[in-house]
């Protein structure tokens, strides 16, 4: 049992079917709801767009369509792997793009681009999940996460 109470998984694969730990929970405990008001005070030019919710986090609503909490970050590798996106440079990001927060090498926070970022600063707009929080759109570099490893991906068809 975490943190949020009452769990749930579903089925959860990678196109490789490769399956993806999860949960679900409709519960957020008091403590994480007093962290995240306090976290989104430090960010006032982030633009909240959803309620607090447990059910799913950045990644589940990056990688499985806000269906769930995908539990071990390190399967973000996997899934980037199994469902063969490619890492493109910031020149040619663009909105739909999946950007990847990484801290001491290990990944950290994931969001979806939503505008592309304009020369001379490169810096996109994305929208992200910040854990059972809330949804905010924001600039890469303007969230409570790790930004000085920022990777952006793509799947080429």
């Amino acid at each position: 049992m975490h943190i949020f109470g009452r769990e749930e998984s579903i089925i959860l694969q990678t196109r490789k079917r490769t399956n993806i730990t999860n949960f679900q929970s409709k519960e957020i405990s008091q403590v994480n709801r007093n962290y995240f008001n306090k976290i989104e005070k430090k960010h006032p030019r982030a633009e909240k767009r959803s309620n607090p919710s447990g059910l799913y986090n950045c990644h589940g609503m990056v990688f499985a369509s806000k269906r769930c909490f995908i539990e071990n970050p390190s399967d973000i590798l996997i899934i980037l792997s199994d469902d063969e996106y490619k890492e493109i440079s910031i020149d040619q990001v663009l909105p739909g793009d999946v950007v990847i927060y990484f801290s001491g090498g290990d990944v950290e926070h994931s969001g979806i681009v939503i505008e592309k970022p304009k020369p001379p600063l490169y810096v996109p707009r994305v929208i992200s999940k910040w854990a059972c929080h809330a949804e905010f759109i924001h600039y890469f570099n303007d969230c409570p996460y790790d930004c000085s490893e920022v990777r952006y991906y793509r799947i080429f068809e």
